[in-house]
């Protein structure tokens, strides 16, 4: 009777709070937990100073840093996003504040009430999630892409309504037409956007969709990868490279050629 242990593994670490005016060398009010999988670093987690003085604890997902993940907006985020979950070893924990760091390992071990996972099975899944995350990255680098021009394109399409929209007609024309076409780009990886309330189906295929799917069978196979995992993964992965080479070859096409038109209006956007 009494409390179910917490998820996660845990430091616990001393923390003088008065180190920092001892040392006014240090800037910075976080301190900084680094983990290593030999001398790979695997994941680096922040946290802010503690206000006391004495033993604190800080707790590890047992989780590797993230891929980045494909956006229709510009990712202003700073933090590090959670990626798949460490194969059982030892790993070395780096805790930073400023200069001074202290350093310690952590032995990750298998959960004995579960025995349908082998370690082949287990390193199998890593790999698989690890693969699944290097493509959503790759579909990242031209949704990034899309949101910045369009970003770009609405700026610009402001600042010349603000200006004269009766001298820069034909101007504010084709800029609304480049962030439409950006949008249809945008929706291949995303969806249509579907503005009707209540329970709605969209029958779309989407690049994310194809992720998400493949993500959702790989993540919760308990037991040996099947053809049905890499299947669907092939599927994700042959889509996005579909995806990604329209998406190239329309910017190329439209994009471009917008650029340099509109630089005659003003070149300071641009650059």
């Amino acid at each position: 009777h009494g409390e179910n242990r917490g998820s996660g593994a845990k430091f616990k670490y001393f923390f003088d709070k008065d180190l920092k005016a001892k040392n006014d060398t240090i800037k910075s009010d976080s301190i900084f937990m680094k983990i290593y999988d030999g001398e790979r670093l695997i994941r680096s987690l922040s946290s802010k100073v503690p206000k006391e003085k004495g033993i604190h604890t800080w707790n590890w997902r047992m989780r590797e840093k993230g891929a980045d993940r494909p956006s229709r907006e510009i990712n202003k985020s700073k933090r590090e996003s959670s990626g798949v979950q460490v194969l059982p070893g030892t790993y070395r924990a780096v805790l930073e504040y400023g200069n001074t760091t202290s350093e310690t390992s952590i032995m990750i071990q298998d959960d004995p009430r579960i025995d349908e996972l082998t370690t082949a099975d287990r390193k199998s899944k890593y790999d698989a999630q690890k693969r699944l995350e290097s493509l959503s990255t790759t579909v990242s680098g031209i949704t990034e892409q899309l949101a910045e021009k369009k970003k770009k394109a609405e700026t610009f399409l402001k600042m010349i309504k603000d200006k004269d929209k009766k001298a820069y007609k034909e101007q504010i024309k084709k800029t609304d037409s480049i962030i439409k076409g950006i949008e249809k780009e945008q929706n291949k990886y995303f969806g249509t956007p579907d503005k009707r309330q209540g329970i709605t189906r969209n029958p779309e295929v989407t690049v994310m969709n194809r992720i998400g799917l493949a993500n959702q069978y790989i993540s919760s196979r308990q037991g040996p990868q099947t053809t049905t995992e890499t299947q669907l993964y092939n599927q994700a992965k042959d889509l996005a490279e579909k995806r990604i080479l329209e998406s190239q070859r329309w910017l190329t096409a439209n994009w471009d050629p917008f650029v340099i038109e509109m630089k005659e209006i003003t070149i300071d956007i641009w650059e």
